[in-house]
């Protein structure tokens, strides 16, 4: 989209601007999507005024019944933002790094996390994806880019992640280990 835009908007203003202005804009227009792509962590629930209570008032609930329960189940229909809104907490856990309005459970060390599919493909294709982002541009998730120390690939399928390392405000290191419902209920022994 932001291709089609930048391109729309040097066609039009084309005529109006010299050379250099253009490649000025054109400039700009790169320097917004870059913050775009990788700064989803903070561009998804800005720490900002009121946005997330009055955009995503559900999800707000959802992260402040963290404090109270440890076991918590979002339930809605698909394309409702259950995804979005697991991997920023997760983030937030991960990096220590939490919003003003945050209410929910906060964690002041590194924390280690288990994050759970039905089988290893979808936990590449979702969770990974949203975490990390695409294959070989890992940082375009919400994960920040400089905060990811390292991946560790998973066997057998092909651009899967097993654990990602992640930097956290205080210096630690916490981790997010991936493992799916169809390596059986030993798989999950010990963890």
């Amino acid at each position: 989209i932001l291709d089609t835009l930048t391109k729309s908007l040097v066609e039009v203003y084309a005529s109006k601007l010299n050379e250099q202005e253009q490649a000025d804009l054109v400039q700009c227009l790169e320097v917004i999507a870059n913050d775009q792509k990788y700064n989803l962590f903070k561009n998804t629930f800005p720490d900002d005024g009121d946005f997330a209570y009055t955009k995503y008032p559900k999800h707000v609930e959802f992260f402040k019944a963290g404090a109270s329960y440890r076991e918590r189940a979002a339930i809605a229909s698909n394309r409702s933002g259950k995804t979005i809104a697991a991997v920023y907490e997760a983030t937030c856990h991960t990096t220590g790094i939490y919003p003003h309005w945050w209410e929910g459970r906060v964690y002041t060390r590194p924390v280690k996390l288990l994050l759970s599919g039905d089988t290893a493909q979808t936990c590449r294709d979702i969770l990974q994806q949203k975490l990390l982002g695409d294959p070989g541009d890992f940082g375009s998730g919400m994960i920040p880019k400089d905060l990811i120390i390292d991946t560790k690939s998973k066997r057998n399928i092909p651009d899967a992640v097993e654990t990602i390392r992640i930097q956290h405000k205080t210096g630690g290191i916490s981790t997010i280990h991936f493992k799916s419902y169809d390596q059986g209920r030993q798989i999950f022994q010990g963890n």
